[in-house]
């Protein structure tokens, strides 16, 4: 039995025939253990929600050499098994149910509903902060509101893998870093792995046991930063001397990186 929860060996990604061939990603290895938290940042468009997308068990259409596993089994039968919640940078939210329904709806996709269920919505509600709001709709909420409904339907089936593609990304500064505190503490208390992409450097910084950086496409990976801040990560550190100094040293590798087109 594999010791990694996930275990990525020589993965490499094409789209198209070899005439008029699109390589994507190039020979990425990588291993994440159970409970740690993978941050994944690079150019725009180098192949990162590619490679989310592979190890949440999409089918891309895609010439793939290399292997992938999830707890020793593929990705797709991973997912198949409801393990995996994957959440987008757009909620999606039907604008016709509320959010209750919104949540309880992947619920709905594979079983019958029943109390259980219904209590299984509320408990995600009430953990991601929006449990006042279970009767609003879509039109009635905020970007911030809507992407806490996005985040509780995320991790309503108890999922042990969590896929976050910049679910933040389109929110003002404020609130993404109240929710980048508020998702810390889930992942936290909830021990769940998890792979986040996003583009800003201190978010990345905030959630992340590991941050890979890819280079651009077709994708490598270019660095391995492992953020070395003083204290628990909670609110006000994003102010102090320690998590500064990181930001500055990971904005070096990266802006070495953005220059790199090698």
């Amino acid at each position: 039995m594999n010791k990694y929860f996930i275990d990525i060996n020589n993965l490499s990604l094409s789209f198209g025939k070899k005439t008029n061939e699109l390589q994507v990603l190039d020979n990425i290895n990588l291993n994440v253990s159970k409970s740690e938290t993978i941050v994944i940042i690079g150019p725009s468009g180098c192949g990162k929600s590619t490679l989310l997308k592979l190890i949440g068990g999409l089918n891309l259409n895609a010439n793939i050499s290399g292997t992938i596993t999830i707890n020793d089994k593929l990705p797709f039968d991973f997912k198949q098994k409801g393990k995996v919640g994957f959440a987008f940078q757009n909620p999606v939210l039907l604008r016709w149910r509320n959010v209750f329904e919104n949540v309880l709806l992947p619920l709905e996709l594979r079983e019958t509903i029943t109390d259980i269920e219904k209590e299984l919505v509320i408990n995600a509600l009430t953990l991601t902060g929006i449990e006042d709001f279970k009767n609003a709709f879509p039109n009635e909420l905020s970007g911030g509101m809507k992407q806490r409904v996005n985040l509780a339907r995320t991790i309503v089936h108890n999922p042990e893998l969590l896929l976050l593609d910049e679910p933040f990304g389109s929110l003002d500064e404020l609130s993404r870093l109240k929710l980048n505190f508020e998702l810390k503490e889930i992942i936290r208390s909830h021990s769940y792995t998890t792979i986040l992409i996003t583009h800003s450097l201190r978010e990345a910084l905030l959630l992340g046991d590991r941050i890979l950086l890819l280079t651009h496409r077709p994708a490598k990976l270019y660095n391995t930063f492992i953020p070395k801040l003083e204290g628990e990560v909670k609110a006000g550190i994003e102010t102090s001397t320690s998590f500064n100094k990181e930001l500055k040293h990971l904005t070096d590798i990266f802006s070495e990186l953005e220059y790199d087109k090698k």
